[in-house]
């Protein structure tokens, strides 16, 4: 699924769950599939190819309100948002001296600019983030992705930071639509590399989070 310059979007082989993922979610963060209740059994199952052309340029937050709007033309998609308790992790410091991982320290960059490269980055191969000149919250939302669940930032850290983490990928996180060559094997999990690596840890917590509960879905025509 992506959006083109030039008001294009396109999408194949990819099901109505994660097509509503990637449009009530955030240009950096689609809504985890936790997060989305109820629906048709064919929601899950059913493929579908989108290409879509929009009037102008719009931006990526506009373009997710476009596609909203073709949900709901194409499926008659209908939704509406809740305020549901769930489990989620803590990101919180491991230690009690609150000391931080040999992979995580403060950044030297006061302002991102153009000569200084910032934010969040995640490199080809085995699962790998790196950051430079991050906040934690930016670090729980990304660690999100891989967790499971959402993550909200309880380090108490404040300020930016760099940092770098490598971890394996077992067997039931891997995604098998998606080439990637294999982890080592005695890799340590997402969990342990943060104690090691971050001086940080994920601790299972609860928080009321925003869900999408589907009313309506009906399987589109072709055109």
């Amino acid at each position: 699924m992506s959006s083109q310059p030039g008001g294009r979007f396109e999408a194949t082989n990819i099901t109505l769950r994660h097509l509503i993922a990637g449009a009530y979610g955030t240009p950096q963060q689609p809504v985890p599939d936790s997060r989305i209740i109820g629906g048709p059994n064919w929601m899950d199952s059913d493929r579908f190819d989108v290409a879509a052309k929009a009037a102008g340029n719009p931006d990526r937050t506009q373009m997710l309100l476009m596609v909203r709007a073709l949900l709901a033309e194409r499926f008659k998609l209908s939704v509406h948002h809740e305020s549901r308790e769930l489990p989620i992790y803590a990101l919180v410091m491991a230690r009690a001296d609150r000391r931080l991982g040999l992979q995580l320290h403060r950044s030297e960059v006061e302002d991102c600019n153009a000569q200084a490269v910032c934010g969040i980055m995640s490199p080809a191969g085995p699962p790998h983030l790196m950051g430079k000149s991050v906040g934690m919250a930016s670090v729980a939302t990304a660690l999100a992705r891989f967790a499971g669940r959402a993550v909200e930032d309880r380090t108490g850290l404040i300020g930016n930071y760099d940092f770098d983490l490598r971890w394996s990928l077992d067997q039931m996180q891997r995604n098998p639509q998606v080439p990637a060559p294999a982890p080592p094997a005695d890799g340590p999990s997402i969990f342990t590399a943060l104690q090691e690596q971050l001086g940080l840890k994920l601790e299972a917590a609860k928080a009321a989070l925003d869900v999408v509960v589907i009313d309506r879905a009906e399987p589109p025509t072709e055109n």
